[in-house]
């Protein structure tokens, strides 16, 4: 009897041993297999322009596009999001290389970049483009107005800069002066008010904030043909082969818009609501 019991007993340890080493088994490849469904996606930021994206006093990444990845990464559970800094020109070399597969830079539309990359349907920022000018400048008004100007241009070819180099082409008796620097606009802008540039192209929304970080205080000139200059609309911009990874964003998008959340982002960052 008591072999028996032995017996009975080495028998159940056995069948609860095998029990457990089968759900072991069994959870390590449920967690395999939903880490394997987990696409690790790099998005490519410059760290400027604030608020946009920048560096923070902690030494992280934070701003308006980055709080929007992170509701993005946050809402879909099929995808893992990774920042990586870069400088501009980086942005374009590292998405035809597939280094990054998403760039959130404030990119506006324009053929020749959608020529070459996949941009979202909707948008997350709206703002428009202006001539800034000293508050004295009376001579200033159109976009005409500027030929024999000093103007700032970026050295790495932004929307603005590739505009301004277009109307040269087509303006050659008459250029405009452009002076290529790599400052950024809030360098920019205080260089326009010491006097080194008699105007500046530029986003109102970067206006916003340097005037209000460093007291700065210009004239906003509307431009007639804007959307020919740059277009009020900023989006994700994607390499092409990532349709699906768009449509997932859109929808975010569209979601965080219905929902306010996209409205109380933009105000957190900017002061107003440029969502819209």
């Amino acid at each position: 009897m008591k072999k028996f019991t032995k017996i009975m007993g080495l028998i159940t340890i056995l069948i609860i041993s095998t029990t457990l080493l089968s759900c072991q088994k069994q959870v390590s490849n449920e967690s395999n297999q939903s880490s394997e469904k987990v696409k690790k996606i790099v998005v490519a930021v410059s760290g400027s322009p604030k608020p946009y994206n920048y560096v923070n006093e902690s030494g992280e990444l934070d701003g308006y596009e980055v709080a929007i990845l992170k509701e993005i990464d946050r809402r879909l559970p099929d995808v893992e999001l990774e920042f990586q800094k870069t400088d501009f020109a980086g942005l374009f070399a590292g998405l035809d290389s597939n280094r990054y597969q998403v760039v959130a830079n404030n990119m506006t539309k324009k053929p020749e970049r959608e020529e070459k990359y996949l941009f979202g349907d909707t948008s997350y920022v709206k703002n428009h483009t202006i001539i800034a000018v000293r508050e004295n400048e009376n001579n200033i008004k159109t976009i005409d107005d500027l030929q024999g100007k000093n103007v700032p241009g970026s050295s790495s070819g932004n929307a603005t800069t590739l505009y301004l180099e277009k109307y040269n082409q087509d303006h050659k008796d008459k250029p405009i002066n452009i002076i290529y620097t790599e400052g950024d606009y809030s360098a920019t802008l205080q260089d326009l008010q010491n006097g080194r540039f008699d105007a500046y192209v530029v986003a109102e929304t970067y206006v916003d904030t340097a005037s209000k970080a460093l007291n700065l205080n210009f004239k906003r000139l509307p431009i007639a043909n804007e959307e020919e200059v740059q277009q009020s609309k900023a989006y994700f911009m994607f390499r092409k082969d990532q349709e699906e990874l768009k449509k997932e964003f859109d929808g975010v998008l569209n979601d965080l818009i219905a929902e306010g959340k996209l409205s109380e982002l933009s105000i957190k960052y900017f002061g107003k609501d440029y969502s819209k």
